[in-house]
Parts: structure tokens; C-alpha cells; sequence
């Protein structure tokens, strides 16, 4: 029963990356110079929050 409840939670997690990964693929390929900006956008904010933290530590 627990290995039955593993493999519907792996296969679960992986259909949901799958649909994600299309989903953003789509969006991608109609938006790809919005993806672009965003996605460094998201780099330059984690760069930022590292930053501070080794500035914090």
C-alpha cells in the first residue's frame, strides 16, 4: 500500500512538470521576449537576495 501511494505521488509530480513545462513552452513561444525579461529579472533578484544573505552572515 505505502509503495502504491509513492508511485501515484511520483506519477503525480510528473504529469504536473510535464503539463507545467508545456504550459510555460506555449507561453514562451508567444511571449518569448516577456519570458525573457522575466527570467532575468527572477536572476537578477536571486543574485540580489545572495548577495544580501552573504552580506548578512
Amino acid at each position: 500500500m505505502p509503495l502504491f501511494s509513492k508511485q501515484a505521488a511520483n506519477s503525480l509530480v510528473t504529469e504536473t512538470s510535464q503539463y507545467f513545462v508545456f504550459f510555460c513552452r506555449s507561453v514562451c513561444s508567444a511571449n518569448l521576449a516577456k519570458c525573457l525579461i522575466i527570467n532575468v529579472l527572477r536572476l537578477i533578484i536571486v543574485i540580489l537576495f545572495f548577495i544580501a544573505f552573504l552580506n548578512i552572515t
